[in-house]
């Protein structure tokens, strides 16, 4: 409990302490993001099955071509529209995978999947669940009608959209311990210990031999500067015999 409780405050001192808080809040806030976060990221992370290639979650890639859009002269030819998709994931099933496309003014598709839709313009494709590391070609033919002919537009000019769902194996309630058998398994692990409690004693020891040496310069230094009667009042205390004495110790 404070010195002085809440009843004794005056409205203008609350009014000090919140604004106090307030100010502390963003240095708070900062330190959790800088230091707090990252290392809570990695104890959750050192208790999850993944490797570096979970890091990515799985999607499905698409890549859009055309076969005989360039030989087109007259009203009524044909060309295929392509969709080549694949599963990024060797291992991940992606559920509900859609693919939504805007196709050009002008094109007719005589030719339509079975799992597709085409509303106006709008061509959308329901292809289901997806197994890991599945590929394949989605064939649509089409015929190009006297619209197209005069602005000739490319049909990958507009980007498919493809959308899915997959779980993700870090915010999964998958949990093991095999990370720290295989770190306590190691050939080198002993060796690395050792290494490292090596070093830190060393380095405790040179920080305490330093700490020392600083100590006895300071003082030994105020000793040859200080005049036998200096102008300037020296408050010492009864357990030390200089200020800068004090002053080492507390920086050491």
């Amino acid at each position: 409990m404070s010195v002085l409780s809440k009843s004794k405050l005056g409205p203008l001192a609350r009014r000090e302490q919140r604004l106090a808080l307030g100010l502390l809040l963003p240095t708070v806030l900062i330190v959790f993001a800088i230091v707090l976060f990252p290392l809570l990221a990695t104890f959750w992370i050192s208790f999850k099955p993944v490797t570096l290639a979970d890091l990515r979650p799985p999607e499905i890639f698409v890549r859009e071509r055309t076969r005989g859009l360039k030989n087109i002269q007259a009203a009524g030819d044909s060309f295929r529209l392509e969709y080549r998709l694949r599963n990024s994931s060797q291992t991940e099933w992606v559920r509900q995978v859609v693919l939504e496309d805007t196709l050009p003014s002008g094109l007719e598709i005589t030719d339509l999947d079975s799992r597709c839709k085409l509303a106006g313009r709008k061509l959308r494709c329901e292809l289901g669940d997806w197994e890991p590391a599945q590929n394949e070609k989605l064939r649509l033919e089409a015929q190009v009608a006297e619209g197209w002919l005069i602005e000739r537009e490319d049909p990958g000019k507009t980007q498919p959209t493809i959308t899915g769902e997959s779980s993700n194996k870090l915010l999964s309630s998958n949990f093991t311990l095999e990370n720290f058998s295989d770190v306590f398994a190691m050939r080198e692990f002993e060796t690395i210990l050792l290494v490292t409690m090596m070093r830190l004693v060393s380095m405790k020891q040179w920080t305490g031999n330093f700490s020392g040496l600083v100590e006895i310069a300071i003082t030994t230094s105020s000793r040859h500067v200080l005049p036998a009667r200096s102008p300037i009042p020296l408050h010492v205390s009864s357990t030390c015999r200089t200020p800068l004495t004090i002053a080492s110790r507390v920086f050491a």
